[in-house]
C-alpha cells in the first residue's frame, strides 16, 4: 500500500464519528480489523480494534 498520499489526522479530527469503523492495517499492509469503540477524544482518544472472533 502507497501510504505517501495519506494525511495525517489532527487532534481535533479523532473523534468517535471520524474513527468509529476506520479500518486497522497490519505491517504487512493487510487489514487485520476495525474500530469498533472510540474512548475520548483528540490525542487522548483510546480505541478498541476488533479482529473478528472464533
Amino acid at each position: 500500500m502507497d501510504h505517501t498520499n495519506h494525511v495525517r489526522l489532527n487532534d481535533s479530527e479523532l473523534t468517535e464519528a471520524i474513527l468509529n469503523g476506520a479500518p486497522v492495517y497490519g505491517p504487512d499492509d493487510s487489514q487485520v480489523g476495525a474500530i469498533s469503540e472510540v474512548y475520548g477524544s483528540g490525542a487522548e482518544a483510546t480505541v478498541v480494534v476488533d479482529v473478528g472472533g472464533f
